[in-house]
Formats: structure tokens, C-alpha cells, sequence
């Protein structure tokens, strides 16, 4: 796979102006909390810090086995309680800048005298606020710039009582001498919203991917390497521009249709949904997320033939992403054309294995065609996948149900023909 790039140059100096309140004393094997981690690497002089996404219970780190050969020191940390890095990291003071001096005394005292930062999703947003805070090159990968938007994974997973001190990171990242680079997924409107505000903001360079959504990371280290990225990264050479890189994120007015579109869509306007669907194609023609959005919208407003034409655009624009599949797939259902609807479910499994709702809508195909044994996997997979899912148990229920009739028919007709 070919991979152009772009030059990652610049250079600055992390220790203008700072007094250090730290004085530390760090084994050669690095040192452990349930919050932070040092791993040393054979080469001095580079600290990559970390940041894990959200949920990651105490004691672990995103990236850890990824990076365990990283060639330079790595600082993981972690704020397993879900609040955005907002009160800094714990046992690294009690604040953003508290942790931040907590950590040019540790790069200090290992000799590292560049700092890099690095995460996805909430750990993308942390290595953008610490980036800013230090002064350092920061990658992110899905990173929210603007917290508590409607349907935000902030909004959604932030405790209430966590506070928002840095509730918008755009302020930070024009006054600040950080370099930051982001990839973000096209295919999610939060993602692409986030990465689309910040995308002019001098020395911020910004990678949408047209067929992701908040699974850039996973995609890159699939495609490329995240141990190979984030060695490049910190070593100042040229980053990738993937082979589905996009260019949605640079058309504001196609953006915002799409955001209204999703607006809609929550507020079961499905008209109006579609209407602003539509503007969005017409000023992205080339775009896979305007036309899946477009196919989302007329689906849910009733119009299954524009849903299917408008998911075969998509298609054609974005061949790998799962949940075209799986709406394309739930749209011939609905049009009673099981064979190609099951095609269509099947390759989305394929893409993503843990798309448990592909697996049900698969289900829902084989039960239609009366292949019961076939649609008990299939609800049983999605189940398995998400065991909380009501509507994969009932499914579930009513085929063994329904096997267990039939079953019980084709018996009774057996024994009236014995007799």
C-alpha cells in the first residue's frame, strides 16, 4: 500500500520559562501507578507521552502493548474517571499545570529534552490540551476540540461533576506554540465537526479518513503501523496521508448540512433530515458520509428506493465502510430482497466482526426466508456481541420458538403418515 506524506517540521524548545516544583528520581526500568506509567526506551533524549482514551479502568493504558517496543521513553497516563484530563492526571498534582511541571521535571531528570504527546478519542483531546499546555508536538487521533457537544462521547461519558475548565481547546491551540496533528474519521459527525473547527488554526494539520468513524487508530495501526507512526512522529519525519484521506473536513458549509442532518435524525425529523442530506451531496458530490448520511435519512422518512440508490453511492465512494453494508443490507430487506440483503449484511460481519447489529439484521433475513437454524446463529452472535441488546434476546426467543413449532409440525406429520 502507498503511502504519500507530508514533512511534520518543527521544532521548539519545552523548557522556556518554567520552574520546576519536582524533583524525581527514576529506576532504569521506569516506575508504576495505577494512573501512570514510565516505560524507558534504549534511546534517550524523546518522551512520548500518552494519554488513554476513556473507560480504561486504573492500572491500564491505551497504546501500552502497541508501543511496547518504542524505541524512546513513553509516559502513559490515565484518568480513569472519565473527566477529560480537566483536573490534570492523578498523582501528578492536583491541576493541568501541577501535572505539566510533573512532567518536564520527569523529562528533565531521563535527559529527554523534547516532549511529544499522543492519544485517541479522550486521549486525543488530553495529548491536544497537554500539547498546547507544554508547548509540544501532539497527535491525536478522533479528538473532541470542543467538549459537551449534543451526542459527544463527552457529553455521554463525562461525570456531571467533573469540571469543565477547558471546555473549548481552540483558544489554547491559537495561543499556543504547539504543532499538532490529527486524524479523524469522516464518518462520524462529532469527529469530523471537531476535527473540521480546527482544521485553519496555524500549525494544526488535519487528516480526515472517508470511510472511519472514531476508529482512526485502529485503522492506521492496521494500514500503517502505530508503533512505525508514532516513531516517525517523535523522530520529526514525514507523517502519512492514508489512501482514503479526505477532503470533507475543508468544506464547512457541507460539514454543517451533515450536523443538521444528525440534528434531524435525533429529533425524528426525518424530512427535514433528508432535505439537509441533500444540500450536503450537492455541495460534496464526492463525498461517502453525504450520500450515507442522505441514505440514513430517506430509510427512516420511508423512502427505500432513494435509501438504496443513495447507499450504492456510498458504495462507490467508501467500498470498506461496514455500516453502508448494513444499511444497504436493512434497506433490500425492507424491499423483500433477502439474497442480496443477506450478501450485503455479510460482507459488513466481514469488515467488522463485532458489528452486532449487522448479524441481527442478517438474522432478521434468514428468519424471513425460513431458515431458522441460520438466524439462531445469527442472533445468537449479535447476542454474544451485545448480551444487554433486548431486541437480539426477543429475536433470539421467538426463532428457537418458531424452530421448536416447526420442528414440532414436520414430527406430527411424520407420525400421521406412519400410521
Amino acid at each position: 500500500m502507498t503511502h504519500t506524506a507530508i514533512k511534520f517540521g518543527f521544532f521548539s524548545d519545552n523548557y522556556d520559562s518554567i520552574d520546576y516544583m519536582y524533583k524525581l528520581t527514576i529506576p532504569d526500568e521506569g516506575f508504576i501507578s495505577d494512573y501512570f506509567l514510565l516505560q524507558r526506551g534504549s534511546i534517550n533524549g524523546k518522551l512520548l507521552v500518552v494519554f488513554s482514551s476513556m473507560k480504561i479502568p486504573a492500572g491500564r493504558f491505551t497504546f501500552f502493548n502497541t508501543l511496547t517496543h518504542f524505541p524512546y521513553d513513553v509516559l502513559y497516563v490515565n484518568d480513569a474517571n472519565n473527566g477529560w484530563y480537566q483536573n490534570g492526571i492523578p498523582g501528578m498534582g492536583s491541576s493541568v499545570d501541577e501535572s505539566c511541571e510533573f512532567i518536564l521535571s520527569l523529562a528533565r531528570t531521563i535527559s529527554a529534552d523534547k516532549i511529544y504527546t499522543m492519544g485517541s478519542s479522550m486521549g486525543g483531546y488530553g495529548a491536544l490540551l497537554f500539547g498546547c499546555k507544554l508547548n509540544a508536538y501532539a497527535l491525536a487521533f478522533d479528538p473532541e476540540t470542543l467538549l459537551d457537544q449534543p451526542g459527544s462521547r463527552s457529553k455521554i461519558n463525562m461525570p456531571d461533576t467533573s469540571p469543565r475548565k477547558f471546555p473549548d481547546l481552540m483558544p489554547l491551540m491559537l495561543n499556543s506554540k504547539s504543532k499538532s496533528y490529527i486524524y479523524s474519521g469522516e464518518m462520524d459527525v462529532t469527529d469530523l465537526f471537531n476535527a473540521q473547527r480546527v482544521a485553519s488554526v496555524k500549525g494544526c494539520l488535519v487528516n480526515t479518513l472517508t470511510d472511519q468513524a472514531h476508529s482512526s487508530a485502529y485503522y492506521i495501526n492496521k494500514e500503517y503501523g502505530l508503533l512505525k507512526l508514532s516513531t516517525e512522529f517523535v523522530e520529526g519525519k514525514s507523517l502519512p496521508f492514508m489512501p482514503n484521506s479526505g477532503s470533507l473536513h475543508s468544506n464547512h458549509k457541507a460539514v454543517g448540512f451533515i450536523m443538521l442532518c444528525d440534528k434531524y435524525i435525533k429529533n425524528k425529523n426525518y424530512l427535514d433530515a433528508v432535505e439537509a442530506a441533500s444540500s450536503a451531496v450537492s455541495l460534496a458530490t464526492d463525498s461517502g458520509a453525504a450520500w450515507y448520511f442522505l441514505g440514513v435519512s430517506q430509510l427512516l422518512a420511508g423512502d427505500v428506493n432513494g435509501a438504496i440508490s443513495s447507499q450504492h453511492k456510498a458504495l462507490e465512494l467508501c467500498p470498506d465502510f461496514s455500516k453502508i453494508h448494513l444499511q444497504l443490507g436493512v434497506c433490500l430487506r425492507m424491499d423483500k430482497k433477502y439474497e442480496h440483503a443477506i450478501k450485503s449484511l455479510t460482507r459488513a460481519t466481514e469488515i467488522d466482526p463485532k458489528l452486532s447489529s449487522a448479524y441481527f439484521q442478517r438474522g432478521l433475513a434468514y428468519r424471513d426466508v425460513c431458515n431458522y437454524d441460520k438466524a439462531e446463529y445469527d442472533f445468537s452472535t449479535a447476542l454474544k456481541l451485545s448480551p444487554k441488546n433486548k431486541a437480539f434476546v426477543d429475536a433470539l426467543k421467538n426463532t428457537l420458538e418458531d424452530g421448536i413449532r416447526i420442528r414440532n409440525e414436520r414430527l406430527d406429520k411424520l407420525k400421521k403418515s406412519l400410521v
